[in-house]
């Protein structure tokens, strides 16, 4: 008691327990004293805590002190004379440190700016191995999004080759069609053409023929009718001489001198017939 009075008028008014200071304060006394510090830090009880100490705050501005720790009442009472109370052994003192008044805040701003500092590296690391994660696995998708654009490419290029490769087919079996077309018009005016001469030749010689069928048939018809005008003409003449003849002898048979107009008749028939 007189010890924590004495500590308090010394002007500590900031206290901790060991295992808090070393809880709070290790990191940063690691990272200020190296790797020796670390080794000295590592050391348990009041060393470790002293070398932590000297580490942080090597112009002093502490002090290390105990706090007595009374036994605990037993619970419960003896039932029988006879029951003996056990000895409990006593709990080790506490450790605390205090601390003057600008110490503790200075540590803790400087633990604050080591937390920082920490959060900063753990930020950046973490930062680094999302970006490495990220440039592993865009550098393992790098080559299928190659592959995929290099598809996509080559699709889009064959798809334009056969957009054109069917444009040319369109454009040459149009040409193709248009000269099929163009010689079918042309064969089909080469088939008029001769449809026509050969319908007007079929013509002239239809004419032709029928012009001399009907010059032969009216030479046939005339020649026919020469014939039978020459039959009735020969007939008729006939007939006239018959019936000339049939009057003559008539004639001299009715008159007187018969005998020289039979001689006479008989002359003049024969020059007739003659003639």
């Amino acid at each position: 008691m007189l010890e924590a009075v004495r500590i308090s008028r010394a002007a500590y008014p900031h206290r901790l327990i060991r295992e808090t200071v070393m809880l709070r304060f290790r990191p940063l006394a690691a990272s200020e004293g190296g790797q020796s510090a670390k080794v000295k830090i590592g050391q348990s009880g009041e060393a470790g805590l002293k070398a932590l100490l000297e580490t942080l705050l090597p112009t002093g501005g502490y002090c290390i002190g105990k706090t007595k720790v009374r036994k605990s009442p037993i619970s419960h009472r003896p039932t029988s004379p006879h029951h003996l109370t056990p000895h409990l052994p006593s709990p080790p003192p506490i450790l605390k440190v205090f601390f003057k008044g600008s110490k503790l805040p200075t540590l803790e701003a400087r633990r604050l700016d080591l937390c920082a500092n920490q959060a900063v590296r753990l930020q950046a690391h973490a930062r680094r191995r999302i970006a490495a994660r990220f440039f592993h696995a865009a550098q393992a998708a790098a080559p299928r999004m190659q592959s995929l654009v290099r598809k996509r490419i080559a699709m889009r290029k064959a798809s334009k080759r056969r957009a054109a490769a069917t444009d040319a087919g369109r454009l040459a079996r149009g040409f193709l069609a248009r000269k099929r077309c163009h010689r079918l018009e042309q064969y089909r005016a080469a088939v008029r053409i001769q449809s026509r001469a050969r319908s007007g030749k079929r013509r002239r010689d239809y004419v032709r023929k029928r012009s001399a069928a009907i010059a032969m048939q009216k030479n046939a018809r005339m020649r026919m009718c020469r014939k039978a005008f020459h039959e009735l003409l020969e007939k008729a003449r006939v007939q006239a001489r018959s019936h000339m003849h049939i009057t003559h002898l008539t004639a001299c048979h009715n008159s007187p001198w018969l005998p020289t107009r039979r001689r006479r008749t008989r002359a003049n028939s024969k020059r007739r017939v003659r003639g």
